[in-house]
């Protein structure tokens, strides 16, 4: 991370502090749901720690609230992300 010019470890930074926890948040909501898709009432009390985990598509969008959607603009400053 920290060998190149300075632009590119600022971009390395970047991605690492910005990129890197928004896919875990992605990781973690799709681990979450597929739990939840798998038990008899997924919508039980005990679930509620799941529940709380999984993300919708508006907060994975959203560049407002949440880093997954400060994700999808990154990509797409990048060019990595196809437009929709």
């Amino acid at each position: 991370m920290m060998s190149g010019t300075p632009d590119e470890m600022n971009q390395r930074a970047g991605e690492y502090w910005d990129i890197l926890p928004s896919f875990a948040a992605i990781k973690r909501s799709e681990r979450a749901k597929a739990i939840l898709d798998s038990v008899e009432n997924p919508s039980d009390v005990q679930w509620r720690p799941l529940q709380d985990v999984v993300m919708t598509d508006t907060e994975m969008r959203s560049p407002e609230t949440t880093q997954t959607g400060r994700l999808e603009r990154l990509l797409r400053n990048s060019g990595l992300f196809p437009e929709s």
